[in-house]
């Protein structure tokens, strides 16, 4: 999702003319759907990091599971103009600081919501015009297998990235946690 170039102030039709594939692709065959709640556990780790604020790998994963469950539809330039927006302040309430406290999964919700209400209600102006000369035809082959493969293989990647520095994130916390009981047993 680095490579795709979006901006916060980008409409629906632009991104759509990036001809991105859904999210959702990257199950296609799966018996499971983690590949695409790594794109958006990528996504919401990215954000997260970004707003200077820790979460548990559980929460980071259940976060990235409703966001999918949600919002597998999103195509891969929605999702980064997403993060964009969220990133450059977008969705603050004016007259309002950023956050109210932490930083937490419930900002990121509330965010999508807030995005894809927008998005659909250009979606449905764009697809509903009649006067619209770009009168969407599905595409004989609209994602070719090779390049849902590569999809895969990124998502896989993201996913065992995911997995690792959860895995040292939790051994780092045991092993403050083993010290700060090591301490109290000194004492």
């Amino acid at each position: 999702m680095a490579e795709i170039k979006v901006s916060s102030d980008m409409d629906f039709i632009a991104l759509r003319e990036m001809n991105t594939p859904a999210v959702a692709v990257l199950n296609a065959g799966e018996q499971n759907t983690l590949k695409g709640e790594a794109v958006f556990g990528a996504l919401i780790h990215g954000l997260v990091k970004f707003f200077g604020a820790v979460w548990t790998p559980a929460q980071i994963a259940e976060c990235a599971k409703v966001c999918f469950d949600e919002w597998y539809y999103l195509s891969f330039a929605e999702v980064a103009h997403f993060a964009q927006r969220a990133r450059a302040g977008y969705f603050k309430e004016p007259g309002k600081p950023l956050f109210f406290g932490q930083f937490s999964p419930a900002n990121i919700i509330e965010w999508l919501c807030t995005y894809t209400a927008e998005n659909l209600q250009q979606r449905e102006a764009y697809y509903c015009n009649p006067h619209n000369g770009n009168t969407w035809i599905p595409p004989a082959e609209p994602v070719s297998d090779a390049c849902v493969q590569q999809l895969k293989d990124v998502a896989a990647l993201i996913e065992a990235q995911m997995i690792a520095t959860q895995k040292e994130e939790a051994e780092e916390r045991q092993r403050k946690l083993d010290a700060a009981i090591a301490r109290v047993n000194d004492k």
